[in-house]
Parts: structure tokens; C-alpha cells; sequence
């Protein structure tokens, strides 16, 4: 239920407080960091345009992972006709096929013709074990994919977690190398847990810049409380991610959050991304340029919409993609600092990374007047409507009822 809720400062963190009839008075913790929390406030600004569907087209599953938002299992699939229509009365430019996992739909090939045929960009979102048969990652090229948005917790097997504890990181290093063999292009999804696989991260990072022409986003994300994952004591904020990444780049943290600041549009509490460069390697960090979601289409998306079909290869060798990255790289260094990485090396040794930064709210925290302000969308649990990300997993707790009293119990009194 929506229900009143203050926002507190309390030793430059930020929490909320609510009071409920039903289960009285409770305390969470929304942000560790409150210029950070302030920094990111959007309520003043104009709705941004809707530009990304998120569409569970499998709720099976390959995987048992601990942390799975989505654990619904026994839910019927979205038909090929239901998937048309949803994608035929979406006004945005981006939809994504994710699951449970998404691979494991024989007709997959089909529906990325179809999204591409709807002048639309398709991308996939997988764990990536169907993709070690190169023979399928070869048909998906075929179909037209060229967007891969793939889960990669790190580098190491004891860094994947789950009921089942599978060790699956030698065959997740197969599938990338099938992947960068077709020359997808690759958003690499790291999930964070504390205590688990911080040592990661810069492992991950330097896996990204050694394949920089292809790996062009790395996603790191908080496990947090939604569907099947319930320790919150494991659980980072948004600013607590990025002072991880700060400590392993060298950046002030700090800076970087007053450049947010300035921002005006396409603000985010659960989201912080930035292009970094470097010249070369990880140990060579040069700057970045913090960057904000204002609902613009991107040259990339204006081909994908009124091209014949979706050309992402072009779109990234033309004159306005390279005038682009140009303008981000100066606002990143400068412009003495990007005249002296230009003179003192060649400019194909300079690589970009976007890095987005991403902790989700949960039932306790969450403030619904942020969360309804965001550009992507998904399917309520009816899949009737489509309400935007992150608001629609609280519109599904009513199936976890029975888990949120437990945990409301446990946090009563704060």
C-alpha cells in the first residue's frame, strides 16, 4: 500500500521513516551518503521519456541463484502474438528479452526479428550458459541481435553464489569469447554482494578494456531486497559502490558527486554513470564524464527507429558517434588535459568505458514519487500494464505477503 513516509538525515545518512496502521512505526536505511542522496533528487524535474521495455519472455530458468528478483517459475509464457502486440504499442526505442533466462525460448531468433522488423532495437539479457554453443550464438547474429547485456559476477567460480552453487564461471568465459568472436556488442552486468566479491571489480574492468571495442558498458548492481534475496546486511548503497570503484581508479569520490549535481534532468537515487577513459590500461585512468538519462535520442537509437534495419555497426564508425565520444572525452579531461592524452600517445590507445553504477530500492525504502520518473518500463504481474522498472516489483509483493509481515516484524522499532 502507498502509505506517508518522512526522509531523515541522521550522521550523513539518509533514512525513512513510516507508520502504518497495520504494522506501526519502522526505520530504513535509504543512502550512507546524504550529498550523495541530495545530489540525485528528481521529483522537481520534467517526466523523461519512456525509451526501454523490459519484457519476461521465459520465467524458466537454468540457474537457482539466491539473488533472483524475478523467482516466479510457474507463470505462464507471454505467447509470440501477446509479445507482438506489446512491442507494437511500445512508443520507445530499446526492448530487452530477459526471464528467468531468456535463451531458453526455442522461438528467441524470432522475436528479435520481430522487434527488428517493429524498427526497434532488441537486446538480450541472459546468464549466459546457452550461449557456449557457438552454433547458437551464431544464430542470433543471424537474427539480427547485436546487444548483449550479460551477467558476469567476476572472473572466479567461488565468486557465483546460489542454492544450486554451481560452478559456471569457465563456461561464462567461453560464451564471451563466442560473443566477442560475432562481434556483439557487450554490457557486462557484475553483481555486488559484501563480503563476497569485491576483489572483483578491478578484475572485471580490466577484462572490459582489454576488449574495449566490443565491451562498451559494464553495470554494476547491489544484491538487494527484492524477490528471492533477503539479507540486507549485505546490501550496498548506490555511494558506497561508487567509493568501491573510486578507491580502485584513483577518482574522488566527492568530485564526482558535486559534477552530478549541476545535472539537471535524468536523475536517479539507485543510479550513478559516468564514461571513464583511459589510455591503455586499468593503471592509466584519465577521467570521466558524468553523464545523466535525459530521454534524447542518441544517434545509435535515430538508426535503429527509421533505418531499414538496425545498423549498430554503422552507427558507431559515423561522423556523429565520433564527434560525440570527442565532446565526452574533453568534458572528461579538459580541454588542456585532452590535448596533452592526445599528443602524448595515439588516439586508438585512449579507451572509454560507461560504467553505471546501480542499487535498487526495496519495499522499505523505496519512494515512489522517484521510482514512477524513470525512462524504462516493465510488465506488471498481471502483464496488463507496463509501469516503469523498479515500481513494478513492489506492485508484485502481494505473492511474497507472507515473507514481507516477517520482515516487517523483524525491522518494527527500527
Amino acid at each position: 500500500k502507498r502509505i506517508k513516509a518522512t526522509i531523515i538525515a541522521e550522521n550523513r545518512s539518509v533514512f525513512m521513516i513510516k507508520a502504518c496502521d497495520e504494522h506501526g512505526k519502522f526505520k530504513s536505511l535509504v543512502e550512507r551518503d546524504r550529498s550523495f542522496y541530495e545530489a540525485c533528487l528528481n521529483k522537481s524535474h520534467a517526466q523523461l521519456r519512456v525509451d526501454r521495455l523490459d519484457l519476461s519472455v521465459a520465467h524458466r530458468c537454468n540457474l537457482d541463484c539466491s539473488y533472483c528478483y524475478f523467482p516466479r517459475r510457474d507463470k505462464e509464457e507471454l505467447s509470440y502474438g501477446d509479445i507482438e502486440k506489446l512491442v507494437e504499442a511500445f512508443k520507445g526505442d530499446t526492448v530487452c528479452l530477459s526471464g528467468g533466462e531468456a535463451t531458453l525460448r526455442e522461438d528467441l531468433p524470432d522475436l528479435v526479428r520481430l522487434i527488428i522488423k517493429k524498427n526497434k532495437i532488441p537486446v538480450l539479457e541472459t546468464n549466459g550458459l546457452k550461449l557456449v554453443e557457438e552454433d547458437y550464438v551464431r544464430s542470433l547474429r543471424q537474427a539480427g541481435l547485436k546487444v548483449v547485456h550479460f551477467s558476469l559476477n567476476g572472473l572466479d567460480e567461488d565468486t557465483y553464489f546460489g542454492p544450486d552453487s554451481k560452478r559456471i564461471a569457465e563456461q561464462k568465459l567461453k560464451a564471451l569469447e563466442n560473443l566477442l568472436k560475432h562481434l556483439y556488442r557487450i554490457h557486462i552486468s557484475f553483481l555486488i554482494e559484501r563480503g563476497r566479491n569485491e576483489d572483483q571489480l578491478k578484475k572485471i574492468i580490466e577484462f572490459s578494456l582489454e576488449n574495449s571495442t566490443q565491451v562498451r558498458q559494464l553495470r554494476i548492481r547491489s544484491v538487494t531486497l527484492l524477490g528471492r534475496y533477503d539479507n540486507l546486511d549485505k546490501h550496498y548503497t548506490t555511494s558506497e559502490i561508487l567509493e568501491l570503484l573510486c578507491n580502485v581508479l584513483g577518482e574522488d569520490k566527492e568530485r564526482l558527486i558535486k559534477i552530478l549535481e549541476k545535472k539537471k534532468r535524468g536523475k536517479c537515487l539507485c543510479k550513478f554513470s559516468g564514461n571513464y577513459y583511459f589510455h591503455d590500461n586499468i593503471q592509466n585512468y584519465l577521467g570521466v564524464d558524468v553523464t545523466t538519462r535525459d530521454g534524447a535520442l542518441s544517434i545509435i537509437k535515430l538508426i535503429g527507429k527509421y533505418g531499414k534495419y538496425v545498423n549498430l555497426d554503422y552507427a558507431k564508425s559515423n561522423l556523429f558517434y565520433k564527434y560525440k565520444r570527442l565532446l565526452s572525452l574533453k568534458r572528461a579531461l579538459g580541454v588542456q588535459g585532452y590535448r596533452k592524452a592526445r599528443d602524448s600517445s595515439p588516439p586508438k590507445r585512449i579507451k572509454s568505458l560507461n560504467i553505471e553504477i546501480r542499487s535498487w530500492p526495496h519495499r522499505f525504502n523505496v519512494d515512489l514519487e522517484e521510482v514512477t520518473n524513470c525512462p524504462s518500463v516493465g510488465l506488471s504481474s498481471d502483464e496488463k500494464r507496463m509501469l516503469p522498472f523498479c515500481y513494478r516489483f513492489f506492485s508484485d509483493e502481494e505473492a511474497n505477503l507472507q515473507k514481507i509481515r516477517e520482515d516487517v516484524a523483524s525491522l518494527k522499532g527500527g
